[in-house]
């Protein structure tokens, strides 16, 4: 029996935070009390930047309007051609708008061809820079994008395998 299934054995409640897309069903097994709570997202509305400090930050032109494009890490699938796709959509948009991906501090990928690639995180502290994202429907991406207002594409992954995107 794993944890999840037997919670009782390991803890002495069980947190289910709020899904903007869903609500699933976890088995927990019995003898243990569930608490739901509103979902969870690092960033507040309270912490984000404005949007000139935004701008300033990620190094973006104030002149011009900024789409986020955050389809994950593509370490557990290939997310390369759909950024590619994504980022000619934006480009399609007319020359007022940019393409923003995110890079990883630690990443040694290659800069994405026609978009302007920026370095921060949380990046939710900065979606005030933007204008629209088209984003992973994973938890993280989909409750900072909702929760903090954010016109967003929502993309699923549907080979994860314990994050029901395609349900979000």
């Amino acid at each position: 029996t794993s944890q999840r299934d037997a919670a009782a054995e390991v803890c002495d409640m069980v947190i289910i935070p709020g899904d903007y897309g869903c609500d699933e069903v976890y088995p927990q097994g019995t003898n243990v009390p569930v608490r739901r709570v509103a979902p969870i997202s690092l960033v507040t509305r309270e912490d984000m930047s404005s949007r000139k400090d935004a701008l300033a930050a990620l190094g973006l032109d104030p002149a011009r309007r900024h789409v986020l494009i955050q389809l994950g890490s593509g370490k557990l699938n290939d997310t390369a051609t759909l950024r590619t796709q994504a980022v000619k959509a934006v480009q399609g948009l007319g020359l007022e708008w940019v393409p923003v991906v995110t890079k990883s501090p630690l990443s040694t990928d290659p800069d994405v061809e026609g978009a302007v690639a920026v370095v921060s995180y949380p990046i939710a502290q900065h979606f005030a820079a933007f204008d629209a994202a088209i984003v992973a429907a994973g938890y993280n991406a989909v409750t900072e994008c909702v929760g903090l207002g954010l016109p967003s594409v929502v993309v699923p992954n549907p080979d994860m395998l314990t994050d029901d995107q395609t349900r979000r």
